[in-house]
Order: C-alpha cells, then sequence, then structure tokens
C-alpha cells in the first residue's frame, strides 16, 4: 500500500508539479522507473491468433509507458486482423485491442473448401466442421451482405441446409424445399404467407417459391377438395 501511495505522489508531481516546463517533464517521467512497462493484455481477439499478437506485444515490455515507439502502428500479418491500438494504462501496462474482421457466416463452395465470409467482403480460410450453408456459384458481395442480415433476423435458418445462387438462395425445410429472395421484407411477408395459408392448402410440398411478392409458385400435392 505504501508503494502506491508513493507512485501516486510522484506521478501527481510529475505530471501537475509547479516550475517544471513541458519538456522537462516529459523528461522526468522517461527517467523515472514507475511508468516501466511490466505487463501487456491482448483484447478483442476471436479468431486471429492471440498467442502471435501476445508476442507482438512482447517488444514493449521494459519500455517507458510514454516511449515515442509505442506511437508507431502495430503491424500484424495475421489475415483476421484489421488494426491494432495500443492502449497506455497507468502506471505501468499496455493493452493491445485488437479489430478483426467480422466473421458473418460460413460457407462450403464448390470445391467442398470451407471459408467465412466477412464483413469487408473477406472470404477467410474455415475449417469444415458443421457448415451447412453452400454456394453454387461465386457469392456476390451485396448478396452475401443481404443474407447475413437476413440471417440475423432469423436466426432459425441457421441450422437449414442452405444453397446460395445469383438471385436467390434455397433452404431445405425437411421434405421442402423453399427458394428465398435476397430480401428480409419480402421474404418475411411470403414467409408468413407460406405458413399461414399454402401449407394449409397442400398436403405435400416438394417445392415453394417465396421470390415474387405476395405470390408463391408451389409444386406439391393440394388437399381433396
Amino acid at each position: 500500500m505504501k508503494g502506491g501511495i508513493i507512485k501516486l505522489v510522484l506521478l501527481s508531481g510529475l505530471v501537475f508539479g509547479v516550475g517544471f516546463g513541458a519538456a522537462t517533464v516529459v523528461n522526468k517521467i522517461k527517467q523515472t522507473n514507475v511508468f516501466v512497462i511490466k505487463s501487456v493484455e491482448v483484447q478483442g481477439v476471436i479468431n486471429a491468433d492471440r498467442q502471435a499478437i501476445k508476442k507482438i506485444g512482447t517488444k514493449f515490455i521494459g519500455l517507458n509507458l510514454f516511449d515515442s515507439r509505442l506511437k508507431e502502428t502495430i503491424v500484424s500479418d495475421d489475415p483476421w486482423v484489421q488494426r491494432i491500438i495500443a492502449s497506455k494504462v497507468l502506471p505501468d501496462k499496455v493493452n493491445l485491442i485488437v479489430y478483426e474482421e467480422k466473421a458473418l457466416f460460413p460457407f462450403k463452395n464448390r470445391q467442398n473448401k470451407c471459408f467465412v465470409f466477412t464483413g469487408s467482403g473477406k472470404e477467410m480460410s474455415f475449417t469444415c466442421n458443421n457448415v451447412n450453408i453452400k454456394t453454387a456459384n461465386k457469392i456476390h458481395f451485396d448478396n452475401a451482405m443481404k443474407f447475413a442480415a437476413i440471417l440475423e433476423q432469423m436466426p432459425e435458418l441457421r441450422d437449414k441446409q442452405i444453397t446460395l445462387k445469383d438471385y436467390s438462395f434455397e433452404v431445405v425445410m425437411g421434405n421442402e424445399v423453399l427458394r428465398c429472395p435476397y430480401d428480409y421484407e419480402l421474404l418475411k411477408n411470403n414467409y408468413v404467407l407460406y405458413e399461414n395459408t399454402i401449407k394449409e392448402r397442400y398436403k405435400s410440398i416438394e417445392y415453394a417459391d417465396l421470390t415474387v411478392n405476395n405470390r408463391i409458385y408451389v409444386k406439391g400435392v393440394l388437399h381433396a377438395s
């Protein structure tokens, strides 16, 4: 406790002390051991290599917290990392705050290789474990972003078998296949119509097209009148 009080008094004297010019204060700060960096913490990592980023932070150990080298851009070759910011924590700690690519959804391409589509349009390699979304063609950025928004609004689709196509995507619902638009409002309205009206009219449904406003095309067997 006594050591903590001494550090606080020293900090107050250095930063707020009367009679020091700005340059003198900076020099005094750099000369004291109070602000020697003893630890680095990595924050914000989800998919990036935490240990590799932690290793980057080790170069700051032993520097003064106010060393000019802390203003340098922190570079990482990890494809998930957009940028890293060093945040100083008085008296002797640095937090490396990592801003990553936002993962939107995983998918499997035509060659059965798996990727994660990100918010910036990147396709990041991904381990093929329980990936139920596949692409029939090269995925278009606009469609991918609209599809990601649909998944946020309709999380129940995440565990369905889905195929992304150029102008629509197909969802397997049990024995039924639904052709869906990349338009959440249209999909929402037609899906309600499908559930509440169309399914009541049909004994069995093989395929339903929900891509046209207020009109659903169905392949199936009607109930006997």
